[in-house]
């Protein structure tokens, strides 16, 4: 029970910083690319958050997804943390 509300207190924290970072992100008066770079990790980051850990078709479509993508910032960790969830 500990680690489940641990989990939800960091899910809804990170939720909380996606949600920030996309309004900072919207507000950059001179955007460059690094805003589709970013703009992108904050919808993968987002898409992973919402993904149901149980279903494989669901974690193979994102992964190939993100692996296809090309302008994505920490395209390495969400790879990465793709391969976790479910853990």
């Amino acid at each position: 029970m500990i680690l489940l509300t641990f989990r939800n207190i960091v899910v809804n924290a990170l939720d909380a910083h996606l949600t920030a970072m996309r309004a900072f992100i919207r507000r950059q008066k001179n955007p460059s690319y690094l805003e589709v770079n970013y703009r992108q990790l904050v919808y993968f980051a987002q898409r992973l958050l919402e993904l149901n850990p149980f279903d494989p078709g669901d974690k193979a479509r994102l992964r190939e997804e993100v692996a296809m993508a090309k302008a994505v910032a920490e395209k390495d960790w969400l790879l990465r943390m793709l391969e976790r969830r479910g853990d």
